[in-house]
């Protein structure tokens, strides 16, 4: 026992030693990872400060891929309590100036013979239209009103093996008009009307009541939609396949 509480404090002033060093290291190491995830991007971190016994902190987080997207977030806090990050693997976190609102929750990390990952996130005020001007979808369609809700995301290695969701609108409500009708019909999408009726009732279509509901199944990122609004509801369903992060 006294050897493993020894391993533990020597492994803490390491890791405290090397961390109170190595802004400009985090932010290297940061900006790899995002580049891997996000391939062809340009990764910009603008600054990073670390606490080494308890927390790091990047802001002027922005990537961008000229003809896809250019998700800017103000700043990512991570907190960690030595111990638990050394012996449990969790991490907390969250997110300011992310599409307009909040995210946070925590990370839990297992390493072994074959990692292992979860992630519990909340998501709270988040932008629709924000979202749409980060991902240059305004031609496409607009989309106004605020969503919050809960994502649960978990792996094993390389691989992603579930995640779970369930946002809900924000009262009012909102406004979503599809504006790019071909592209709308190229996303694989399961409903019981045919494109064009669907197509049609989402012009101009103003609801106060909407769900998103996420899952994961055979590899396929699946998005459950339901809206309400004076004019009716609204359900379809949209799947990616083989989606992978």
């Amino acid at each position: 026992m006294r050897n493993k509480i020894f391993i533990l404090i020597i492994a803490a002033i390491v890791m405290a030693s090397i961390m109170a060093l190595s802004g400009p290291a985090a932010i290297f190491i940061a900006k790899r990872q995002l580049k891997n995830t996000f391939k062809g991007s340009i990764v910009t971190i603008e600054q990073c400060k670390i606490n080494p016994l308890n927390s790091i902190i990047f802001s002027g987080i922005e990537i961008n891929e000229p003809s896809s997207y250019n998700i800017k977030c103000e700043q990512i806090s991570m907190w960690y309590d030595l111990y638990s990050l050394l012996t449990k693997g969790i991490v907390e976190f969250s997110a300011s100036g992310f599409f307009g609102g909040k995210v946070d929750g925590n990370i839990k990390i297992t390493l072994g013979k074959s990692s292992a990952y979860t992630a519990d996130i909340n998501l709270r005020n988040i932008d629709l239209d924000m979202f749409v001007e980060n991902f240059k979808l305004e031609k496409k369609m607009q989309v106004t009103g605020r969503f919050g809700g809960n994502i649960f995301i978990k792996g094993a290695g390389s691989r992603l093996e579930e995640i779970t969701g369930n946002l809900q609108a924000i009262s009012p409500g909102g406004r979503l008009t599809i504006k790019d009708t071909d592209y709308l019909k190229s996303i694989p999408v399961k409903s019981g009307v045919s494109w064009e009726d669907l197509v049609a009732s989402l012009k101009n279509y103003v609801y106060n009541i909407g769900t998103l509901k996420t899952s994961f199944e055979n590899d396929n990122l699946i998005f459950t939609v339901s809206l309400s609004g004076e004019t009716g509801k609204r359900n379809f369903t949209v799947v990616l396949h083989d989606f992978k992060i």
